[in-house]
């Protein structure tokens, strides 16, 4: 059988679908001509927004139409203003007034604002939110509503509703009702516009009256021009004898200006830009007058004016002022002293020669612009606020100013402003006058710096000292932070004076004042109190150690001889430290305490540093010891590994082994993890360690693989500072080639803190690991601050629940609840998960029956050294 082909339409029938199509269109651009001309012809009429609803009404045929605002989703408040509607379906607008932005109604302004499309709720497109929202005391079947949003104010939800039966909106309504909206966008501006201005006409009025500025208003849908009284009095005329037309306009502008105002006016209306413009008035009285004149031109959607608006504002009396101070510029020009002359906005109309040579600027920088030209930022706002207050109140204002020269350089001045009034008693002019006073601040600045600083070493004496102290200590109980004091003192410097002589003790104080500086942050403040006693303020103190890491620098600086007239001298030092708060919480006593451990030092035997508290000496002194042990650990091969089997909990079968490290110290016996990664993160020998860890672990693994032994991975754990400080991509890649162990051979465990710190490079990095096939674990998870969504985001492959929710079940409901929901969690993101510290049976068919999939724990073994591994395979 042949395909049967589709019959051609009937020519009739072809041409009355066109025809059907031709009309559609027609009355489309009929609907959106006859809403245009409603809108702009309408621009002084109440009922425009009725005018609109009514033209929607009648070309939806529906059986309400309205208006909403604003259509703001971060407003309290909102307000039915406009309603058209059936008899049957009308609402009471006042009751619709001041009606709460509910979540619901949040939703819909913000889908209307953001699609830039018409919402709708039919038939065919349900909308749930809708139906409740908006319409809470009727009953709509369909509606359809878009977000219009005028230049002016806040946007508005125009909208239309079936109330009768539901209504399937057809693709053209939907796009009849798009144009609509957008051209509401465009022609509400206008109406929005004149609206504000008849606000505030009652308030423009007054506000004329006060600053003598006449208004005009030129209307050319009405032909009519109107005038303000204030324009009638600059004018010198009566309104009931002086037609208020443009030609009369024109005719009172002083003959020389008639052409430039015309033209700026023609000018302004085919640019349609404002102008602004100063001109004469030449009066019946033959009286000259300085205005200065601006207008603005409103323009429809089409290009049309609309309306023009301007002012008139008398300057004959500023014109006058100037004149009085062009007269002055000849004595003011040879002054020695800078002046600068500016109107009553503080515009600058007229400077001197000496401004020009004391700031570098010339006349064409600064004419027309502000004092603030020259403004440094050495003042704050409330200085200036001060100045303006005198300024205005007493006409007067005088004091020191630091101002900025055209090379960017600061210097300070002595300034005396004055306001000039006129007859009026207004401010018209400011004249400031001022002299470079650099010279006798360095004068100034020289003898404050010899009252706080040491002579010798030009370091905080003990007043600064103290004035930076009593500041820090007023910081650090503000942000709950710690202060530490350090009193250093030179052992045996008086037998160096005696000896040498105090010429050579000056020199070795001034070295060493130098190697302090090269040692401590510039944020810190470091004074010399008297003879050899220097006291060094360390703020933001975050941890003790980070304290002892500095007084071992600063002793370390002591082993370096003092070279003086080719002689070497070997010197030590003591130091003494004192912590705010727990040591003192006053200046005095924190020095004090600190000298009293300084002398403890030297009772110590010198060249050593102590902490006031005893405790924390200990503590410092332990510290130090464990990270100078690590140093040598790894040279001396004093890190070893043990392997904790992993298991299917459902086979009961080995999959894996986490690799854990230990450290069996010659002094101070096995070292506990928890006792020495802080202290290796610390001071970053976490990276070789971490890399050594790795290495040993695939090297291990690899050898068990050639074994013949089924293992699926050996788990490594990887520290934040192995992310953040280290290459850890690179260093992976390098062991696996090294040690020839696969990739899909490794994972790697991650704490969940880790996990969140640096949150883009981890997923990076764990991105490129996952992609080379190693699998990533979550470690101890539940017992850090992960966020879900950043969570997800990685690419990991199981969660390991902590020790801590396993111990104490089944005893422990809350625990048997976090490890009930951390499987859910991982089975609904299709994660394995592994449950640390199984040490019974009943633990492990609790977490079985949720759904566990892996454990491990003394239940199953204990961690093994390498050797028993063998062992422990033969025997399973």
């Amino acid at each position: 059988m042949g395909t049967k082909t589709q019959k051609p339409l009937p020519k009739n029938k072809r041409l009355k679908d066109e025809i059907a199509v031709l009309k559609k269109i027609e009355k489309h651009d009929h609907i959106l001509k006859t809403l245009a001309h409603t809108c702009f012809s309408s621009t002084q009429n109440e009922d425009m927004l009725e005018a609109v609803l009514q033209i929607v009404f009648e070309a939806f045929n529906c059986d309400r139409t309205w208006w909403v605002f604003p259509c703001n989703p971060k407003a309290e408040q909102y307000a039915l203003i406009k309603e058209v509607s059936r008899p049957a379906w009308r609402r009471p607008i006042a009751a619709l007034r001041g009606l709460p932005v509910t979540p619901k109604e949040t939703e819909v302004f913000k889908k209307a604002l953001d699609t830039n499309y018409p919402l709708k709720h039919d038939p065919g497109t349900p909308w749930p939110v809708a139906c409740s929202t908006l319409n809470a005391t009727d009953d709509m079947q369909s509606m359809l509503c878009a977000a219009i949003k005028p230049k002016t104010g806040q946007p508005w939800l125009l909208g239309i509703h079936h109330c009768a039966k539901a209504h399937h909106f057809t693709t053209d309504e939907v796009e009849l009702f798009d144009d609509i909206a957008r051209c509401l966008n465009e022609a509400l501006n206008p109406w929005l516009h004149i609206k504000e201005l008849e606000k505030t006409r009652s308030v423009l009025e007054e506000a004329q009256h006060i600053a003598k500025i006449g208004s005009w208003d030129l209307d050319f849908q009405k032909n009519t021009l109107s005038w303000s009284d204030e324009i009638y009095r600059l004018f010198g005329q009566k309104p009931q004898e002086f037609a208020a037309t443009y030609d009369a306009f024109i005719e009172t502008i002083h003959p020389d200006d008639r052409e430039m105002v015309n033209t700026a006016y023609t000018e302004s209306l085919k640019n349609k830009t404002p102008y602004n413009i100063v001109h004469r008035l030449l009066l019946k009285d033959r009286t000259i007058k300085y205005v200065r004149e601006w207008c603005e031109t409103y323009f429809d959607a089409s290009g049309l004016a609309i309306r023009s608006i301007g002012t008139v504002q008398d300057i004959t009396q500023q014109k006058r002022t100037e004149d009085k101070l062009r007269q002055s510029a000849v004595i003011v020009d040879n002054m020695a002293d800078a002046v600068i002359i500016t109107d009553k906005n503080n515009k600058i109309i007229e400077v001197n020669r000496a401004y020009l040579e004391i700031t570098g600027y010339c006349r064409t920088d600064v004419i027309g612009q502000t004092p603030k030209l020259l403004r440094s930022d050495v003042h704050d706002q409330i200085f200036y606020a001060n100045l303006w207050r005198d300024l205005l109140g007493r006409g007067f204002w005088q004091g020191e100013l630091w101002d900025r020269r055209k090379n960017g350089k600061i210097f300070p001045t002595w300034a005396t402003i004055t306001a000039v009034q006129d007859e009026e008693g207004y401010s018209s002019n400011f004249i400031q006058v001022f002299s470079d006073i650099s010279s006798i601040k360095r004068s100034q600045d020289k003898i404050d710096f010899l009252a706080h600083h040491d002579p010798l070493t030009h370091l905080p004496n003990r007043l600064l000292c103290q004035d930076r102290l009593k500041h820090a200590l007023a910081v650090a109980k503000r942000n709950k932070t710690q202060v530490a004091i350090v009193v250093l003192d030179l052992d045996r410097f008086k037998n160096i004076n005696d000896s040498l002589g105090h010429t050579v003790g000056d020199i070795i104080l001034q070295e060493t004042s130098k190697r302090i500086q090269e040692k401590i942050r510039t944020s810190d403040t470091i004074s010399r109190l008297g003879g050899d006693e220097f006291v060094i303020i360390i703020e933001h103190v975050d941890k003790i150690q980070h304290i002892s890491i500095v007084a071992r620098k600063l002793l370390k600086m002591f082993s370096s001889p003092f070279v003086v007239n080719d002689q070497e001298l070997h010197l030590t030092g003591s130091l003494g430290i004192s912590l705010y708060p727990s040591d003192g919480r006053e200046g005095e006593t924190l020095i004090r305490n600190a000298e009293t451990a300084m002398y403890r030092a030297k009772e110590e035997g010198r060249n050593n540093f102590q902490f006031y508290t005893t405790s924390l000496t200990m503590a410092a002194s332990e510290r130090l010891n464990l990270e100078t042990a690590l140093h040598h650990a790894l040279k001396n091969k004093e890190f070893l590994l043990h392997y904790q089997p992993q298991y299917d909990l459902k086979t009961r079968e080995v999959t894996g082994l986490e690799a854990l490290i230990r450290w069996e110290n010659p002094e101070l016996g096995l070292v506990s993890p928890d006792r020495f990664i802080p202290s290796a993160e610390d001071s970053g020998l976490i990276l070789p360690i971490g890399e050594w860890v790795l290495e040993t672990a695939c090297r291990q693994m690899q050898a068990w693989l050639k074994s013949g032994y089924n293992l699926k991975y050996i788990s490594v754990n990887v520290s934040v500072i192995q992310i953040q400080r280290g290459e850890i991509v690179k260093t992976i890649k390098r062991v696996l080639k090294k040690t020839g162990l696969p990739a899909h051979c490794l994972g790697l465990e991650i704490t969940e803190s880790t996990a969140m710190q640096e949150l883009d490079r981890v997923i990076q990095d764990l991105g490129l690991l996952s992609a080379l096939g190693i699998e990533i674990s979550i470690d101890d998870f539940g017992t850090g601050h992960s966020s879900l969504s950043y969570l997800k985001k990685l690419p990991i492959k199981h969660l390991k629940i902590d020790r801590s929710f396993v111990k104490d079940i089944p005893q422990n409901k809350d625990d048997m609840a976090i490890a009930r929901a951390i499987i859910a969690l991982g089975q609904s993101l299709e994660l394995g998960i592994i449950a640390e510290g199984i040490e019974t049976e009943a633990q492990e068919t609790f977490l079985k029956e949720q759904g566990c999939n892996a454990g491990q724990g003394y239940l199953f073994s204990r961690p093994l050294a390498a050797e028993r591994v063998s062992k422990f395979f033969k025997r399973h």
